[in-house]
């Protein structure tokens, strides 16, 4: 699994039914889930995004799927990076001269 650091801001649709919350977020999990992706923690944050989430991932190609559906609803507009952890980058580093 990979994981990845999204963050995301509410476009104008978004805040128009940002009392829906809860509902959209079930929505989200619902999209997600069959690709065996997971969301390890969600924030709302304040500040530069709107939210900031954790989440696992099979693969990168899994991960865009993903962000493509959920960019196509409209509520929200993401940046995502790819995280490493430090034992995974020692490994990685390992052949480098």
């Amino acid at each position: 699994m990979s994981t990845y650091v999204v963050v995301g801001n509410f476009t104008q649709k978004g805040m128009q039914t940002i009392k829906e919350r809860s509902k959209q977020l079930k929505e989200f999990q619902e999209i997600i889930e069959p690709w065996g992706v997971k969301v390890k923690a969600l924030y709302y944050t304040m500040g530069r995004f709107d939210i900031v989430g954790i989440v696992e991932a099979p693969n990168d190609d899994v991960m865009t799927k993903c962000l493509l559906q959920i960019g196509r609803r409209g509520f929200v507009r993401t940046e995502t990076l790819k995280a490493t952890l430090p034992d995974e980058l020692s490994e990685i580093t390992k052949g480098l001269p």
